[in-house]
């Protein structure tokens, strides 16, 4: 019995290994500009190689430390774990990753209770990983830091801190989060995450309009959420998204553009001509518009 258990337990072991042994750390990607990026899972030795340490050095330099409210964390980070989603083709990503790592370094949280994503940019695989590290998380904006005890989140920063990098990690410590940046976003994520969209009447998408709007600031934040959800798949919650940003912003032509480009991927047709067609209301010589309803109607010749 002792055999058995000793060779199920190399075997376990063996199984372990091999697995850690296939993840592939700071794979770098040529796009077709010729501009190179990290992709997948990375770590910090990644962004200190060129061509991203030049950035990745000036900026962690260059980042001055709030001593003083360092002091109200660096007690309270035993068993804290952080997931980092960051993209090297972001500008955000690039001034914030380097302020972060300096704040995660004066406060003692070691590299291996740090894991690092690089996402893609990519329309097709826009804010996706290979290995789908971000999947159920509500990633829609890079950089994005998620704090976790005990395997649950205990707060997060989106795309940048709310006051600084230090104010913020001392609240999510003290159990004290402040609310992140695009809130209006987390709390639509979270009705579509209960509800089936593809049912939705318009009576639902009013209701819930109205549950967000105060909460969101500009068009392009809905427009880039439905954009991540159309890359992921989820092609009845990106159209719900873009139908509630046009409600908000009925003045704004690329909500309509959005909301025509969805229903066209959904086979839609005739909604896809109707929300072209508003485009052109607003702006009359919009390029995009004008191409997708001639292709429309050579279409139906």
């Amino acid at each position: 019995m002792n055999a058995l258990k000793l060779s199920i337990g190399l075997l376990l072991l063996f199984l372990g290994l091999s697995n850690h042994a296939q993840k592939t750390y700071n794979q770098i990607i040529k796009k077709e500009d010729g501009e190179k990026h990290l992709l997948g899972l990375s770590n910090r030795a990644g962004l200190e190689q060129a061509p991203f340490q030049e950035w990745f050095q000036e900026n962690y330099t260059n980042y001055e430390l709030d001593e003083a409210m360092l002091e109200k964390s660096k007690k309270k980070t035993k068993g804290v774990e952080v997931k980092v989603f960051m993209g090297t083709w972001c500008g955000d990503s690039k001034r914030g990753i380097p302020q972060f790592y300096k704040v995660m370094d004066e406060m003692g949280i070691k590299e291996s209770n740090i894991t690092l994503v690089n996402l893609d940019d990519s329309s097709g695989d826009y804010k996706q990983s290979p290995t789908g590290e971000e999947k159920g998380l509500n990633i829609h904006r890079v950089p994005t830091y998620i704090f976790y005890k005990k395997g649950e989140e205990i707060g997060r920063i989106v795309e940048s801190p709310v006051t600084s990098y230090e104010t913020d990690i001392a609240q999510i410590l003290n159990e004290m989060p402040s609310s992140p940046n695009y809130k209006g976003v987390g709390q639509l994520h979270e009705l579509l995450a209960k509800e089936d969209t593809s049912h939705w009447s318009q009576q639902n998408l009013v209701a819930h309009a109205r549950k967000v709007y105060r909460s969101i600031k500009a068009d392009r934040e809905l427009n880039n959420y439905g954009y991540v959800l159309k890359a992921r798949g989820e092609l009845d919650k990106a159209i719900a998204v873009f139908e509630i940003n046009r409600m908000i912003f009925p003045k704004v032509a690329n909500v309509y553009d959005s909301l025509a480009e969805a229903y066209l991927e959904n086979g839609n047709e005739t909604a896809a001509k109707f929300y072209y067609e508003k485009v052109l209301e607003l702006e009359e010589d919009n390029e995009n518009a004008l191409a997708q309803l001639e292709k429309m109607k050579e279409g139906e010749e």
